[in-house]
């Protein structure tokens, strides 16, 4: 069966130029594992011009070889391009160091003279994108310096990553300072999954497919299911963990956001204003937490609280799985069941659409993209009975030139391409109804249940997945 689907190669071609790509917080894993690989992809796109600069921004007393022997084996790791080390050399001229405490006003200073060495960075056509990849405490104060400073010319953005604050009014605010000093509009809040071929694809399967979107809605679906399962535990996230578990680590931003791509309704164009509220307005329509004891279900992992920087008495879920109900006309009483575990037996990201009658609709997005469409027919026998026939579509989505997520992003922001970014209007909402449901957690003292590293999670979810488990 084919489906039309989004293609892997971005469609928009135009080249970064006259950049200056600014990372605070270059010596982090992100950097090491994410952006440097990203910019390197785009390298081997052709995408980079001369003029663009990727800027480390350090406290450590490195010099610009030294951190580019620091990140060329993450490059090698993680890039989807072949590594060769004539290609790394010519990559690694658009990337310098720059020595600074972030939290010293005098620094900003110097890293203004920096800036203005290059003579087409003087020119206000310009553009500056600085990634915030440091504690949320120190957002404002890097903003505050930048502008102070004269730094901010040209065109300039923020891509700031989660947790975006302590609390949402707090975040709020944060992120209000940050658009005073970068422009409204100008603040991108980033969720990896955005970046996602399949997770975009979820929204284009609809639009470009019409058969499918008239049948998914409560006349035909019985039950979606997103899961998004790790093998890995969370190694030396502990601080960050420990405040945040699988509830708002994972569903919160990423498995809602997956939802929103799927049921949204889809009359309306990528990135334009109907496309935006039509996102606002089927969040509003969550129905807010209740039945918690039968709808909501936490666990932790053995060995969780041995973590450093885990308090020994966590309470955190390291596994979470909930019922969700969406209170519009086409949804009705269709149950939404969003789970995500660490240190499970399996690494997997997908959605399943089972329909009344008995079908499915597989929607793999990681490790293997794919979607997979199980029908019933006959049985080819002397007995009434029908089976299973499994109609996959796995090679349109697995085409080599398909970007990664943070390669898509960086370069979507770039481009100004806010659809591949959460508003705050929608982090602010997902997150409220989250408190929520923590709080009606804590007042009906729902346990964590313990399970085994390596194991499907708690015993008791197969009653919530009763129909397929």
């Amino acid at each position: 069966m084919e489906f039309t689907i989004m293609s892997g190669m971005m469609k928009q071609q135009s080249k970064l130029n006259k950049l200056i790509f600014t990372i605070f917080g270059s010596t982090g894993d992100l950097a090491y594992r994410k952006l440097m690989p990203a910019f390197y992809n785009l390298f081997c796109r052709g995408l980079v011009e001369y003029d663009v600069i990727f800027l480390a921004i350090g406290r450590r007393s490195w010099d610009r070889e030294k951190y580019i022997s620091e990140i060329k084996d993450g490059v090698k790791e993680f890039s989807k391009y072949e590594f060769s080390e004539e290609k790394f050399e010519a990559f690694a001229k658009h990337i310098d160091y720059f020595e600074m405490q972030f939290t010293e006003s005098e620094d900003y200073q110097k890293l203004f003279n920096y800036y203005s060495s290059f003579p087409w960075a003087k020119n206000n056509d310009t553009k500056h994108i600085f990634y915030l990849a440091v504690a949320p405490r120190f957002f404002a104060t890097i903003a505050d310096n930048l502008a102070k400073t004269g730094c901010l010319r040209g065109e300039c953005r923020a891509i700031i990553e989660k947790p975006f604050g302590p609390d949402p009014e707090t975040a709020k605010a944060t992120s209000l300072e940050l658009e005073r000093a970068f422009g409204e509009g100008q603040v991108y809040h980033i969720d990896h999954y955005l970046g996602k071929n399949m997770v975009q694809n979820l929204y284009t399967l609809r639009v470009e497919n019409k058969f499918l979107d008239a049948i998914l809605n409560k006349d035909f679906v019985k039950s979606i299911r997103i899961n998004a399962l790790e093998k890995i535990d969370i190694g030396d996230r502990g601080a960050f963990y420990d405040q945040t578990g699988a509830l708002g680590d994972m569903i919160q931003s990423h498995l809602f956001l997956t939802l929103i791509m799927l049921v949204m309704n889809c009359d309306a164009e990528k990135g334009s204003k109907n496309y935006l509220d039509a996102q606002i307005k089927l969040l509003k329509s969550l129905r807010d937490p209740n039945d918690i004891e039968n709808n909501l279900i936490v666990g932790q992992y053995d060995g969780y609280r041995d973590h450093d920087e885990v308090d020994p008495a966590s309470q955190t879920e390291t596994f979470a799985a909930l019922r969700v109900f969406i209170d519009n006309p086409r949804w009705e009483n269709v149950e939404f069941l969003l789970r995500s575990g660490k240190a499970t037996e399996e690494k997997l990201t997908n959605v399943e659409v089972l329909f009344k009658g008995g079908q499915v609709l597989s929607i793999e997005i990681d490790p293997n993209p794919s979607i997979t469409w199980t029908i019933l027919a006959d049985d080819a026998n002397l007995e009434e009975s029908t089976t299973k026939i499994d109609l996959s579509s796995d090679a349109e989505i697995n085409k080599s030139d398909s970007p990664e997520a943070y390669e898509r992003l960086v370069y979507s922001c770039y481009l100004g391409k806010k659809e591949y970014f959460p508003s705050w209007e929608q982090i602010e909402i997902t997150w409220e109804w989250i408190l929520k449901l923590q709080n009606l957690r804590r007042e009906c003292n729902i346990k964590l249940e313990p399970y085994s590293k390596g194991s499907k999670g708690p015993d008791s979810q197969a009653k919530m997945y009763k129909t397929k488990d």
